[in-house]
């Protein structure tokens, strides 16, 4: 049903909207690994200590290898350049690990699912808003207590940040209108431009707002763990919780012994 249909005059005016998750592997910009690699030299004294026993682990990257091509983006009046859509190149950066798997398995394949139908109707010609939107304060985050009060402590692991959905909001429909309307944006060619995997790519990178996942110093399940433990610091002390991790390996070891 996303197939355009040439003889169709009004499949013009049809637009899909997608919010995506930065919480996923996506391909960021190289200059993501460089603000993750000063974030990381930069960390503080006490998550270089977890760091050093394994706990924190550094963000993931892959590079994504650059490969030589002609325009991949042209319109067949050969109008697209002059409306400052340019010539991106073949799929090029750095594949980020991102995925955060807490809200379970079947969001992040639904994602997954999201991200390759929109692909598919944006190299058929449709016009696709697909808008990386950052970590909310949704039920679907909030619905285990515990984790809704852990989220709150993400800021300690630069640059992240964690939002309301008030703020969100309208930025995500101010963002939503560009890539509509803009005849710059990348996720509005003109009709009949000739457009690749690269630009698709490119359209999600444009206006994306990761909420710092992209640049974090540390990969996102490692983090998820410690910002538990900023919890029951800041509700506990370092007392309270050096005596619960005392009560829990006295735990451990007496069931072992049995």
């Amino acid at each position: 049903e996303e197939e355009k249909k040439d003889n169709d005059d009004d499949d013009d005016t049809v637009r899909l909207v997608y919010i995506d998750t930065p919480t996923h592997p996506h391909v960021v910009p190289v200059e993501c690994k460089s603000i993750s690699n000063m974030h990381y030299q930069s960390a503080s004294l006490f998550q270089k200590l977890f760091q050093a026993f394994g706990v924190l682990k550094p963000n993931g990257y892959v590079s994504v290898p650059a490969k030589k091509s002609s325009s991949s983006l042209s319109s067949s009046s050969s109008s697209s350049s002059s409306q400052g859509l340019g010539s991106p190149s073949s799929i090029t950066g750095e594949l980020c690990d991102g995925l955060l798997p807490f809200q379970g398995p079947n969001y992040a394949v639904g994602k997954l699912l999201q991200r390759i139908r929109a692909m598919n109707a944006y190299l058929n010609g449709w016009k696709v808003s697909i808008t990386v939107g950052p970590g909310t304060a949704t039920n679907s985050v909030l619905h285990a207590k515990l984790a809704a009060k852990a989220v709150k402590y993400m800021h300690n692991f630069r640059p992240n940040e964690f939002f309301l959905v008030e703020t969100v909001k309208p930025l995500l429909f101010i963002f939503l209108v560009n890539d509509l309307l803009n005849p710059k944006s990348r996720s509005n060619p003109p009709s009949g431009a000739v457009v690749k995997a690269a630009d698709f790519f490119k359209a999600i990178v444009e206006n994306s707002w990761h909420g710092g996942v992209w640049c974090s110093a540390y990969l996102m399940r490692s983090t998820s763990k410690m910002t538990m433990l900023y919890y029951f610091l800041d509700k506990y002390g370092a007392l309270g919780v050096a005596l619960l991790m005392g009560f829990g390996v006295a735990v451990l070891r007496s069931l072992g012994t049995n």
